[in-house]
C-alpha cells in the first residue's frame, strides 16, 4: 500500500476489452483503490473491505497512487476517463473490529488537524466510545480531504503523501498518521495505543530541513509553511 499507478492501469484495459459493466473490490485499501481508480468505466461499483485501512478508503472519494517516477503519492483522478455516472455501493461487516494497533490515533489526527468546525464535534463523539470501531472510520473519512473543489488539504493527508515513499516507505499510513499525533499532541495520546515516534520509523537520519525539501518537491503543505526559511524552521 498504496496502490501503484502502472498496476491500475491494465484493469482499465481489461474493461475496455471485455466491457464490463460492473467491478467489486474486496479485501485490503488496495482493492479500493483500485476500484476507484477505474470506477468512471463501470455502470456499478461494489466496496467489501476487509481491513481498517479498506473501510477509510472505501469512504473516501480519491484513490491514493504512488508515482514510482516522482516518489510521492497522488490522490487526483486526473487520468480517470470519465464516460459515465457510476454507482457505489459499499458492503461492511457490521461485526468489524478494528484490528490495526494504531486505528485511533490516527483518526484522531486526521480529525484534530481537520480545518473543519464539525470536526472537534465529531472527535469529542467518537472519544466517548472505549474501543475504535467502523463508527470511527466511517465518520473519519469525510475529513480526509485532497484538496480538490476548494476543499482545505488535510495536513495528515498531505505528509503522508509527500514523506512516506522517499522516508517512511515501510511505516503503514496509520501508524503514520499517529506517529504525527504523537509528535503534536503528545498529551492527547491514548494509553492503549504505544505508537512509536516518526524519528523510530523513519529510513535515514532526519532534520526538519530535509523534511520540508520533500514537502516544498510535493507541494504538499501551505504556502506559509513551504515559505518559510530554514532559520524560522530552527
Amino acid at each position: 500500500y498504496p496502490l501503484r499507478q502502472e498496476d491500475a492501469d491494465p484493469l482499465l484495459s481489461l474493461q475496455q476489452r471485455t466491457g464490463a459493466t460492473a467491478i467489486i473490490g474486496v479485501g485490503s485499501g488496495v482493492a479500493m483503490d483500485t476500484v476507484k481508480r477505474a470506477s468512471s468505466l463501470f455502470e456499478d461499483t461494489y466496496l467489501l473491505p476487509e481491513t481498517d485501512a479498506a473501510v477509510l478508503a472505501s469512504y473516501t472519494h480519491f484513490p491514493m497512487l504512488l508515482d514510482t517516477h516522482e516518489e510521492t503519492i497522488v490522490t487526483t483522478t486526473q487520468h480517470q476517463p470519465q464516460t459515465n455516472n457510476t454507482t457505489t455501493t459499499i458492503v461492511l461487516d457490521s461485526g468489524h473490529i478494528c484490528s490495526h494497533n494504531h486505528t485511533k490515533s490516527a483518526c484522531h489526527s486526521i480529525l484534530l488537524n481537520s480545518e473543519s468546525s464539525s470536526a472537534k464535534q465529531v472527535l469529542e463523539s467518537l472519544l466517548q466510545q472505549k474501543q475504535p470501531n467502523l463508527h470511527w472510520l466511517q465518520q473519519t473519512a469525510p475529513y480526509l480531504q485532497d484538496g480538490t473543489d476548494s476543499e482545505t488539504r488535510s495536513i495528515p493527508l498531505a505528509l503522508s503523501c509527500s514523506l512516506i515513499p522517499p522516508v517512511f516507505a515501510s511505516t503503514h499510513v496509520f501508524t503514520f498518521w499517529a506517529a504525527l499525533l504523537l509528535g503534536e499532541h503528545a498529551d492527547q495520546q491514548h494509553d492503549d495505543e504505544k505508537v512509536p515516534s516518526l524519528a523510530s520509523l523513519a529510513l535515514e537520519a532526519l532534520t526538519v530541513q530535509k523534511l520540508m525539501q520533500y514537502i516544498r518537491s510535493n507541494q504538499a503543505a501551505q504556502p506559509s509553511v513551504i515559505d518559510a526559511t530554514d532559520d524560522e524552521l530552527d
